[in-house]
């Protein structure tokens, strides 16, 4: 992504300061992380990370979460029974300490974006998040749903970065 852009995108992660890990959890294998505010009075979070590419969350070096965990069983589960299970949606390794990120809830101290399109999270527990994306074509590669800018952003693995503008006449509708 040009300079511009990335200064563009590292400006609009400075909303998520202060802000704490609200909910992590997957539509499918897709990380969703949403970030709120201590006072929000918005139940679905303030804003909103859809990584179609890897993301992990680690504290000195030691990964706490990465997209990989969801293809292995939680602590209570053995391989061949998570493997029995896939049709019944079985308790991940990423939906455990999902939960335990959520419970932990660490405050954003920094945020930025890299020319590379990485989205670079640092929380006052010393843990850290990276987004980063993988893919070189037009795919999706994350998107940012920001509640209180009303727009979805989207980062794409040619490095196009798309704003787009929430019809609110459609949300009204819905």
């Amino acid at each position: 992504m040009d300079k511009s852009k990335q200064k563009k995108m590292t400006q609009i992660l400075q909303k998520t300061l202060g802000m704490h890990i609200y909910r992590v959890y997957r539509a499918a294998d897709m990380p969703c992380i949403v970030f709120a505010s201590k006072d929000s009075e918005n139940e679905d979070g303030d804003f909103h990370i859809h990584a179609e590419c890897p993301v992990r969350v680690s504290l000195h070096g030691v990964p706490l979460l990465c997209v990989n965990d969801m293809y292995l069983p939680d602590s209570n589960t053995t391989q061949e029974e998570f493997n029995k299970s896939a049709d019944k949606k079985p308790i991940s390794m990423y939906d455990e300490r999902a939960k335990k990120l959520e419970r932990a809830s660490a405050v954003i101290k920094s945020a930025e974006c890299s020319e590379d399109g990485d989205l670079l999270f640092a929380f006052d527990d010393e843990s850290c998040m990276t987004v980063f994306p993988i893919g070189a074509n037009e795919d999706e590669e994350w998107r940012i749903i920001d509640k209180g800018g009303e727009r979805h952003i989207v980062y794409r693995g040619n490095g196009t970065l798309e704003m787009i503008a929430v019809n609110t006449d459609m949300k009204q509708n819905r």
